[in-house]
């Protein structure tokens, strides 16, 4: 049994819980498939588990825009700032820092049928980046 095996078959529980400790990983082994793997197989398993996800999610960020370019095509009158902090130096690579989107169809929306605001909600997220995200929430006249 290789390292790379466990992480295709833990991957999934690791990306839930990136700060699963080394035993958790050995005592999930030995009760799914009943049998043992060594603690060092498991650190090495954790960290190419780890690093599929940091690098996934990386080049799911890289993305961010293209995704802006094809909203603006699709949606017109959407406003999207995507903002990245300062880099160091020219040759580093850009850092999101974070990203304000509001269809355009909402915004004229709010702004023809003046809907109140009915609730602002505020959660923290979770995985390798935790955050805030932060939702505003209006009445549809139609659903009441």
């Amino acid at each position: 049994m290789s390292s790379e095996w466990v992480v295709e078959k833990f991957e999934e529980l690791v990306y839930t819980n990136m700060k699963m400790p080394v035993g958790q990983l050995l005592q999930n082994v030995d009760q799914q498939f009943n049998c043992e793997i060594t603690r060092n197989k498991g650190c090495k398993a954790l960290a190419i588990a780890k690093a599929n996800i940091r690098g996934l999610t990386v080049e799911k960020y890289s993305l961010i825009g293209k995704y802006a370019a094809k909203l603006h095509k699709t949606h017109p009158n959407t406003a999207i700032d995507i903002r990245y902090s300062p880099r160091p130096d020219p040759q580093s690579n850009l850092k999101f820092m974070w990203l304000y989107c509001c269809l355009g169809a909402l915004k004229n929306g709010i702004k023809e049928g003046c809907r109140p605001l009915i609730a602002l909600d505020m959660c923290h997220t979770r995985r390798p980046y935790p955050d805030q995200l932060l939702t505003a929430i209006g009445a549809d006249p139609n659903n009441g």
